[in-house]
């Protein structure tokens, strides 16, 4: 398993754990530095494209889930 891999699946399991909006900030950040991890590297850009994508895509799902339980909450 590539390093890259690894490092995805080490940031999804820390956006999956998150429970605040300060916690996806910090997964947003996380998201950057390993966009330009990969960058230096020597990936281009439309190779780390999937990377990313999917992660900040994991992140906007993330947000959403936190949105509604707390509308659960106030609603309740």
């Amino acid at each position: 398993m590539s390093d890259n891999f690894k490092t995805k699946k080490w940031i999804e399991k820390v956006i999956k754990s998150c429970q605040n909006w300060e916690q996806l900030t910090t997964c947003e950040k996380l998201i950057s530095n390993f966009k330009n991890q990969m960058i230096n590297k020597g990936y281009d850009n439309m190779l780390a494209l999937p990377f990313i994508s999917d992660l900040d895509y994991k992140v906007k799902l993330k947000r959403n889930e936190l949105i509604e339980s707390k509308n659960l909450i106030l609603n309740n």
